[in-house]
C-alpha cells in the first residue's frame, strides 16, 4: 500500500507542477512608443497558440475611452472574404510586432474587453493588412497566430503603431495562459482537473495518515508481549 500512496503522490506533484505552468499567465511591461521593444522567455510544457493581451492601468471609476469599447459589432457587409468584427469605438490603435526565433506576425489591440478597478484589458489579435480601421479578424485565424513551443521560447515584441493618446504609457503584455477554469488549449484540457488539487492532496494526506496508524498497529501486533520476552 505505501508504493501505491507514493506513486500517486509522485503522480499528483508531477501533475501539479505541470498545472502551475499551464494557468500562470506571464506579464511584461512595455512602453507604447514605436519602436519601443521588449524581450522574454516562457516556458510551458506543451506548443499551442498564443494569445496576447495589453493591460492598461486606470484609477478607481476613471473613463478611457481612448482604449475603445466592446460593443455589439456591426454585420459584415455581404461578400467579405475573411470574417470580421467592426467596432464603432475601436479605440486608438495599438499595433506590436511579435517575432520568435522562427516566426513573427503583427498583433493589434482590439477595444477593451474587461476591467476592474484599476485595470482595463485589450486582446490582442492578428493584424491583417486588408482590414479596414475598427475591424479585426474574426474569429482569429488559428494558423496566423504565434505558436509557443515545447519547453521554453523566446518572444520580442516591438511597437509599431500606437495612438497619439497613448504615446508614452507604460503597460503590462500579458502572455495569457494555455489553460484557465473556462477554456483550455489543445493538449491542455486534461490538467483542468488539477484545479481542484488541494481536495486531492487532502486526501492522498488523510490515506497517509490511516497508513501509519496501520504501520503502528502492525509492528506493535508483530512484537511479543513483553512478560513473555521477560520469562525467556
Amino acid at each position: 500500500m505505501w508504493m501505491l500512496w507514493m506513486l500517486l503522490l509522485v503522480l499528483l506533484l508531477v501533475t501539479t507542477g505541470l498545472f502551475q505552468l499551464s494557468v500562470r499567465t506571464v506579464q511584461l511591461p512595455i512602453t507604447l512608443t514605436t519602436g519601443q521593444s521588449a524581450e522574454i522567455t516562457v516556458w510551458r510544457p506543451w506548443a499551442h497558440p498564443c494569445s496576447f493581451a495589453l493591460r492598461f492601468a486606470r484609477l478607481p471609476g476613471q473613463s478611457r475611452p481612448e482604449l475603445g469599447e466592446w460593443v455589439t459589432p456591426a454585420v459584415p457587409a455581404q461578400g467579405v472574404a475573411v470574417p470580421s468584427l467592426v467596432f464603432s469605438r475601436p479605440g486608438e490603435p495599438v499595433k506590436i510586432l511579435v517575432e520568435t526565433s522562427d516566426q513573427q506576425a503583427p498583433y493589434a489591440a482590439m477595444p477593451a474587453s474587461s476591467s476592474d478597478g484599476s485595470a482595463i484589458d485589450r486582446p490582442m489579435v492578428p493584424w491583417a493588412e486588408s482590414v479596414a480601421p475598427g475591424e479585426f479578424t474574426w474569429p482569429a485565424v488559428t494558423q496566423t497566430h504565434i505558436a509557443q513551443a515545447t519547453g521554453p521560447s523566446h518572444y520580442r515584441f516591438t511597437v509599431q503603431e500606437v495612438g497619439p493618446h497613448l504615446q508614452g504609457e507604460q503597460v503590462q503584455l500579458l502572455l495569457l495562459a494555455p489553460l484557465s477554469f473556462k477554456t483550455a488549449q489543445p493538449g491542455y484540457g486534461w490538467l483542468w482537473a488539477l484545479f481542484f488539487w488541494p481536495s486531492f492532496a487532502a486526501v492522498l494526506a488523510v490515506a497517509g495518515v490511516v497508513l501509519l496508524w496501520l504501520s503502528h498497529r502492525h509492528i506493535q501486533r508483530s512484537q511479543p508481549p513483553e512478560d513473555l520476552q521477560q520469562s525467556v
